[in-house]
């Protein structure tokens, strides 16, 4: 049995409405994935079109990073290799289905993991999360992004250690991490616990799938893709700008958040925009000494929080760290854009399993209005509720950054206040 205070309260309200808003939700995703598309056989392409010339590089021999706009893992392109084996239509409309697929997939085992065991979820917690991430579900659909698929991963590798299965658990975290290197963080509640099992799948899985790319590329091949990975991606993104670097720090992360506020740097990158939202003019060094710092402390605060609270009875990992751990990345990662915010959605789903406890306190209600606050800023910065233009400025003020960071300190206050409270009284139990 797991430890009780896992235990959350589920909506007990009739499912009808639920079903049928959820229902009206999955139509209107399958509206994105035709628009996204037609946006993906225009001229300019999409992402998808970076990801199946990096495929066609590979079937080529080629260096996967001779393809401009490549940031992931050279093993990334075997994954897309399939897709890329298609002429370019087909393999995007190949492409939006298996997305369509994976999303369901992630709305699903989210709401799983907060149900109660041996129960199918309430309609309540795939509808809610889903409306909520609705306008990062569409951002994901118009780019034909990859990070529904990654969160699958990431979902698939927690159900997979909640059942036993800590090695195909690690497994599955490697092959989330061999996509977009970001799922690794889920492996530190394992290290810290010292699960090994999860610890060796993860392992072996990542040198297996380090080694796709030699059968295309040689050993040499690979070896020069790692070289060209390191330097074109990782060494730009983690160095520290100098005094003379004025371009906008992209995305929704705390990095480009704390140079919009702080440096006099643009606040979009959108061509022919020069828009300004900061409130100082450091440099744009002393910024990123900021940011270096913020998310030191946003890393430790995460690592006390797993030591705070034991690892939950029947596995390595709770939803509620699972759903803490998957938003750590989109504050600390130095290029977040609003379509890797879909990774939100366990966080939406616990979130709706706790409102009923929440409540019953006044802490509960602290992160109630976290929650509100950031499903306000995610949800309600939409351009069909608020306008394109309003919309556009509403991002140049971070305004997703903050609905992710909302959601990451309830899950946080929530942890520090179980572990505070000690252990309830036995109670079924759940997924949580």
């Amino acid at each position: 049995m797991e430890e009780p205070d896992d235990t959350e309260a589920h909506p007990t309200a009739p499912s009808r409405g639920w079903t049928a808003l959820l229902v009206l939700l999955a139509l209107v995703c399958v509206w994105f994935a035709v628009r996204g598309w037609f946006k993906a056989t225009r001229p300019i392409g999409s992402d998808f079109t970076i990801y199946w010339d990096t495929g066609r590089a590979l079937l080529e021999g080629r260096d996967p990073y001779t393809v401009a706009g490549n940031l992931y893992p050279p093993s990334f392109a075997v994954l897309v290799l399939p897709f890329s084996l298609a002429p370019y239509p087909v393999a995007v409309a190949l492409w939006q289905v298996a997305s369509l697929l994976a999303i369901a997939g992630c709305v699903w085992l989210s709401a799983t993991l907060c149900a109660t065991r041996g129960e199918r979820p309430h309609p309540a917690l795939l509808a809610v999360p889903l409306l909520v991430a609705l306008r990062v579900v569409d951002s994901h659909l118009a780019y034909g992004q990859v990070n529904a698929f990654t969160l699958f991963m990431c979902l698939a590798g927690v159900h997979a250690a909640r059942r036993g299965l800590e090695g195909r658990s690690g497994a599955w975290i490697a092959l989330g991490a061999a996509t977009k290197v970001l799922p690794a963080i889920l492996v530190l509640p394992a290290l810290l616990r010292r699960r090994g099992k999860v610890l060796a799948g993860f392992a072996v899985a990542i040198v297996l799938l380090s080694a796709t790319p030699i059968p295309f590329l040689g050993v040499g091949g690979e070896l020069q893709a790692l070289r060209s990975w390191r330097t074109q991606v990782i060494e730009p993104r983690v160095s520290a700008p100098t005094e003379r670097d004025t371009s906008p720090a992209p995305g929704q992360s705390l990095k480009a958040a704390v140079h919009r506020l702080l440096t006099d740097t643009p606040a979009t990158s959108q061509p022919g925009e020069d828009a300004r939202a900061n409130v100082a003019s450091l440099s744009p060094e002393t910024a990123e000494w900021i940011v270096r710092a913020l998310n030191a402390l946003i890393l430790a605060v995460v690592v006390a929080t797993l030591l705070r609270r034991p690892a939950p009875a029947d596995g390595p990992l709770g939803a509620r760290e699972a759903a803490l751990l998957l938003l750590t990345p989109l504050l600390v990662a130095p290029e977040i854009h609003r379509a890797h915010t879909i990774w939100m959605l366990p966080a939406l789903a616990f979130a709706t399993s706790s409102v009923g406890r929440w409540r019953r306190g006044a802490g509960g209600r602290v992160r109630l209005a976290l929650v509100a606050l950031g499903a306000l800023c995610v949800g309600g910065s939409t351009p069909a509720l608020v306008g394109r233009g309003s919309a556009t400025v509403l991002l140049t003020q971070n305004v997703i950054f903050l609905g992710v960071f909302a959601l990451w300190l309830a899950l946080v206050l929530e942890a520090w206040a179980r572990a505070t409270d000690g252990r309830a009284a036995p109670s079924p139990a759940t997924n949580g």
